[in-house]
């Protein structure tokens, strides 16, 4: 995965899914989350993208889509970041 991403494109393009896809791809990497650097031009937008990152890793595996997309960034089975999901869940309690 390049370190780097920038993505420029007209509204309703899929910017948020990719941007969400590759931010939970950088979590199930082990990558702290205050090393992670996410930009956007207006407040509502970053508000919309910690919701969308919440709400899918809320729901993750609902969507067979997501988990294959972040399932093919990461190069990790769908399986193990199901099981993954759900030991960081447990730890949590």
């Amino acid at each position: 995965m390049k370190q780097f991403l920038a993505l420029k494109a007209s509204a309703g393009s899929g910017k948020t899914f990719a941007l969400t896809i590759r931010y939970i791809s950088l979590l199930f990497l082990q990558i702290n989350p205050s090393q992670i650097l996410t930009l956007t031009f207006t407040n509502k937008a970053a508000a919309q993208m910690s919701n969308r990152i919440y709400d899918t890793l809320k729901d993750l595996g609902k969507d067979q889509n997501i988990l294959e997309a972040i399932s093919l960034q990461t190069h990790i089975p769908k399986k193990q970041l199901l099981k993954n999901k759900q030991l960081k869940k447990r730890s949590r309690k």
